[in-house]
Formats: structure tokens, C-alpha cells, sequence
């Protein structure tokens, strides 16, 4: 499942913006993709319950990365899912590195300094012998 895989990506994302570079600009950009992607596939993912309980987790974990900048906010909305325990004792979400892993780069190529193209190319693929 896509929404599985960008959960996992932006779990990483986000602790590696906050936790090593403070870049908490794109921590919250990060946050926003993983929304968008959920309002996206909202519905396709509601007909089953492995779809369901994708959803559900990913809602929640949206609920916990945005801890460190709204706290209070985030609180009342882990509240308002069900949870009885306070959010701020719940611990950070791991992630699995197998489904944070990119399949796919951005290369891009400039000449002097000018943007000429961009392209896709998968991760690992090398130089050409």
C-alpha cells in the first residue's frame, strides 16, 4: 500500500529534520504530503478493514509527528481518537526500514549553474560500464 510506505517515509523524515538537522520547515511539509495522500486515498481505503486500519494508523501517527510543534492541539486530538493516555507519554513511532526505503530518485541536471532537466532513475542503479 502506497499510504503504508509514505507513513513509514515520513516517520523517518520527520525524526531525522527534528532530531539531526532542525529543519523544522520541511519536518512540517513532510506531515502535510503524508495528509495529502491520506485525503487522496481516504476513500478507496475505507471498503476494506486492511484499508481501515491503515487509514486509522497513519491518522494517528499524523497525531503524534505534529506533537513537537502544536502540543496542545495534539493532545486534545489524541484525545478526541480515543486514547485515555496522555500523548506526551506516548512513546516516538518507529519505523520500518524496508518500507521507508525510496524505489525512486530525482536526479537533476544543471549546466552553469541553469536548470537544463530532471529525470527519475531507481536508487542504486550506478555508473554504466
Amino acid at each position: 500500500m502506497a499510504l503504508l510506505k509514505k507513513t513509514h517515509q515520513t516517520i523517518r523524515k520527520v525524526g531525522e529534520d527534528i532530531g539531526k538537522r532542525f529543519h523544522l520547515n520541511t519536518a512540517i511539509s513532510s506531515i502535510m504530503e503524508l495528509y495529502n495522500l491520506i485525503r487522496k486515498e481516504k476513500d478507496a481505503l475505507r471498503e476494506n478493514e486492511a484499508g481501515r486500519s491503515v487509514l486509522a494508523r497513519s491518522m494517528e501517527i499524523i497525531i503524534v509527528l505534529l506533537a513537537p510543534f502544536t502540543p496542545h492541539f495534539s493532545e486534545e486530538l489524541w484525545e478526541r481518537t480515543g486514547h485515555r493516555d496522555l500523548l506526551a507519554r506516548f512513546p516516538w513511532p518507529s519505523f520500518d526500514p524496508d518500507l521507508a526505503k525510496e524505489e525512486t530518485v530525482t536526479v537533476v541536471v544543471q549546466i552553469n549553474g541553469k536548470l537544463r532537466d530532471k529525470f527519475e532513475a531507481e536508487v542504486g542503479i550506478g555508473e554504466p560500464k
